[in-house]
């Protein structure tokens, strides 16, 4: 197992805290490109940020990540036919490309028990802590007062669902300041496509920050109330050529206007649009801790709507009169006192089947709607019900799938230059693949990402990373065909 060690993240251009802590294991940074060796990269959460997965046959790839992904295939079509004398890897990484949350990727292990052995197991007056962004979110299941019973629960899905419910039951707070909201909505004119979480803005009338709502017509659009949303800003691809900096170009949304709900004709729309958020102005700081990304803002329900969140601070940072922008385009025009508080988070339980393997894991991250670059950060669980779960430090994999053991993936990340990455992935991380490939569908990419790994590669020979693999449905050639020298296998 590689685990990428702590220097790496400064170097791959990566936005981070300077204190960022990771579980690491160095792997071999200087080792000879190997023919037989491709690297996928990819923006999907199902790999892990900062670990590296290898697999020397298409079986234990599809065992990890289930027969159905998209990395199985590619693990079908780059080993077909091989035998040769030499091993053939693949290797898998997250790409940051858009931007990537702080996860706990539970141990697969806790697919050994059925839903109602872990409700029982954690209804025996268990508790559970998960370290989130500096606090500390509770919960206790059981039959005590106050504490979440799972007993009726029959499916892993619902026993992520109560657990969720549970550790947003309390919201921890924060500290309290005094202060304005002034909501700011302008004309966006953007480039959709219907289950792409990247989107091309080709103009906006003011400045576009990071954290707003875009909705086809409300004025303003909200996260809670606007039917027609399209999608939350996430993060500006500051790495696209053509992007300006908090104006036109490339930006991901934390999820598809198709995941939002929101209806599309036709696969690729140019929708004339509004963008809203608010900006917070501080008149005092009153008591507990200073205010900071990623925290919850609200005042009791009277302006601000739920799962609002500060965002970043633009003007005057610490103090009084400093700017923040808030998610939620509020209204609080005169002075009030308004709470700062911990961000909820969300459980999900991923299911992988391949052939007669089964087996899943419970996934842990902050919600989608706050900020998650370089300041989201989460460790693993601890309490008792933090081992049922498979959430604490050490949780074992599920036998016989490599990879599944627990790993918290910290801190939330993006990467701002495509060469610098990849040259200090292959510097720091792994130098062992002469190939690779993004992992990506080409209908739901940024045009010019392949062609930027494209002439990465192309200057730093031996490597092929050919824009023309990039296709949808995603596909990537055959080792044979490429040692071979087969027209099947494109060169760049």
């Amino acid at each position: 197992m590689n685990r990428l060690f702590p220097l790496t993240l400064a170097a791959l251009c990566l936005t981070a805290p300077a204190s960022a802590q990771f579980n690491s294991v160095q792997a071999a940074p200087h080792a000879e490109g190997s023919p037989y060796t491709r690297l996928i990269v990819g923006a999907q959460n199902t790999t892990p940020q900062y670990e590296l997965l290898k697999f020397t046959n298409a079986t234990d790839a599809c065992n990890f990540y289930g027969a159905s992904s998209i990395q199985c295939n590619f693990a079908n079509e780059y080993f077909a036919g091989w035998g040769g004398s030499y091993t053939a890897t693949l290797e898998f990484t997250r790409f940051p490309t858009e931007s990537t949350r702080a996860h706990i990727y539970g141990g697969g292990v806790v697919a050994l028990s059925t839903p109602a052995q872990l409700a029982a197991a954690l209804d025996a007056g268990t508790t559970l802590n998960v370290p989130l962004n500096g606090v500390t979110l509770r919960a206790c299941f059981g039959t005590r007062a106050g504490c979440t019973n799972l007993a009726v629960l029959t499916t892993y899905e619902q026993i992520a669902s109560a657990v969720e419910s549970a550790l947003n039951a309390s919201p921890v707070t924060l500290g309290t300041i005094t202060g304005t909201i002034a909501p700011v909505s302008m004309a966006i004119d953007v480039a959709v496509k219907r289950d792409a979480t990247a989107v091309q803005v080709n103009s906006v009338g003011g400045t576009l920050y990071n954290g707003a709502y875009v909705c086809e017509k409300s004025i303003p659009c909200l996260s809670s109330t606007s039917v027609d949303k399209i999608g939350q800003i996430e993060n500006q691809m500051i790495w696209a050529p053509e992007t300006v900096l908090e104006g036109p170009g490339w930006y991901s949304w934390f999820n598809s206007p198709a995941h939002n709900g929101f209806h599309m004709r036709y696969p690729t729309e140019t929708i004339n649009g509004i963008a809203s958020y608010g900006v917070l102005t501080v008149t005092s700081y009153d008591n507990g801790s200073a205010i900071a990304a990623p925290m919850g803002i609200n005042d009791g329900g009277v302006h601000i709507p739920a799962t609002s969140y500060v965002w970043e601070c633009i003007s005057l940072c610490g103090q009084v009169g400093a700017q923040w922008i808030v998610n939620n385009a509020a209204t609080v025009s005169k002075p009030e006192t308004l709470n700062l508080t911990s961000v909820q988070v969300t459980v999900r339980w991923h299911s992988r089947t391949n052939g007669a393997t089964t087996w899943g894991y419970f996934d842990v991250q902050q919600t989608g709607a706050a900020q998650p670059i370089g300041v989201n950060t989460i460790g693993y669980a601890t309490g008792s019900a933090a081992k049922i779960l498979g959430l604490s430090e050490g949780s074992p994999e599920y036998p016989g799938v490599l990879y599944s053991g627990a790993f918290a993936s910290s801190p939330g990340n993006t990467v701002t230059s495509i060469g610098a990455w990849l040259d200090e992935f292959r510097a720091s991380v792994d130098s062992s693949w002469t190939s690779c490939e993004i992992d990506y569908p080409s209908a739901v990419v940024p045009d010019t990402l392949p062609n930027e790994i494209q002439d990465w590669a192309i200057k730093h020979p031996p490597i092929q990373c050919p824009a023309s693999w990039v296709s949808t449905p995603p596909s990537t050639p055959s080792l044979l065909s490429c040692v071979d020298g087969e027209p099947s296998c494109l060169r760049q």
